[in-house]
């Protein structure tokens, strides 16, 4: 997967809850993915907008980050439309 392709299934899914590569990663109950020298991490935010504990997984690859991530977004906006309360 590439960048277009990740930005093409987030707009036509309507899928909500992410920080795009150099967006600030101060959003709650989000999926954060973040390029750095040796790779690209993406990892989930809880409700304080701090890291969760063990969600973060490191990717050599920009392929593999970007299908974990697109994977997490559909997570979270499936668990958004089952308990809405929960995610405001």
């Amino acid at each position: 997967m590439i960048r277009a392709d990740a930005l093409r299934i987030i707009a036509e899914e309507g899928l909500t809850r992410s920080v795009w590569f150099d967006e600030p990663t101060r959003k709650t109950n989000a999926v954060v993915i973040v390029e750095h020298d040796s790779g690209f991490d993406v990892f989930d935010t809880g409700e304080r907008a701090e890291e969760v504990d063990g969600s973060r997984i490191r990717h050599q690859t920009e392929d593999a980050a970007l299908t974990d991530f697109i994977h997490r977004l559909r997570v979270w906006n499936e668990l958004a439309q089952r308990e809405p309360d929960l995610w405001r």
